[in-house]
């Protein structure tokens, strides 16, 4: 799927997508209304962080107490759909807890798995395509927006290429033209996914990929019955 043009028109982005998601707000509905709110940020300390999940949320935005956080939800390339609905909506409960969360929603598999099929074919590691979508997307976000500057929660998790993710984070927003905050808390990790099951948030047991999803949880079948092994 080619990436839409951030600069070029929001709303044409947040409605690249437009088909209702059973259980939450329609595609793009929900994101337009937020993103184009024009709420006043006090200069110099407005910071947007990409998010993956609610658990790696609540931990990025401790650490960054400092600034005036709001959340960005995309993750495109999060499977299955279950999943995806899962995370987006955990979500959706932080903001009725009183966080400013944006939502973008879009889910590509097809497009995902035609691009990292090809990546891991040429011997080039697959998470370096998500990292890449997802931090230029929030670089354009809180370039237009009028944030200071952007992070993710990326680097929260342990099971992470956090030097890959900053040096990618660097890159965006040099590009963008915007601020991007490096940072390596995985020792939040732990704290944030306790305080986080504290809260009664959807606690997830892998990355987020189909990928990932594999790795976590592949485990030889138990055999019942006759051996039909070949």
């Amino acid at each position: 799927m080619k990436e839409p043009d951030v600069s070029t028109n929001l709303q044409e982005i947040l409605l690249a997508s437009n088909n209702p998601v059973n259980g939450m707000a329609p595609s793009g509905t929900h994101s337009i209304k937020a993103l184009c709110d024009e709420t006043p940020r006090t200069p110099g300390s407005s910071l947007l962080i990409h998010s993956c999940c609610a658990p790696c949320f609540v931990s990025a935005k401790d650490y960054f107490s400092n600034y005036e956080v709001e959340g960005l939800f995309f993750n495109p390339f999060i499977h299955p759909f279950r999943e995806y609905k899962k995370r987006f909506q955990s979500m959706m409960e932080l903001e009725k807890r009183g966080e400013t969360v944006h939502f973008v929603d879009e889910y590509d598999l097809k497009g995902f798995l035609k691009v990292v099929l090809e990546m891991e074919e040429k011997g080039v590691k697959r998470c370096s395509h998500c990292y890449s979508v997802r931090l230029k997307r929030t670089a354009d976000i809180a370039l237009m927006r009028g944030f200071d500057a952007f992070a993710t929660t990326l680097v929260v998790s342990p099971y992470q290429d956090i030097l890959l993710i900053n040096e990618i984070g660097e890159s965006e927003g040099n590009r963008a033209g915007i601020k991007y905050l490096s940072a390596d808390l995985r020792h939040l990790h732990d704290e944030g996914h306790k305080r986080a099951k504290d809260m009664n948030l959807y606690m997830q047991g892998y990355c987020g990929c189909i990928f990932s999803e594999e790795e976590r949880y592949k485990k030889p079948l138990k055999k019942t019955g006759l051996d039909h092994s070949i």
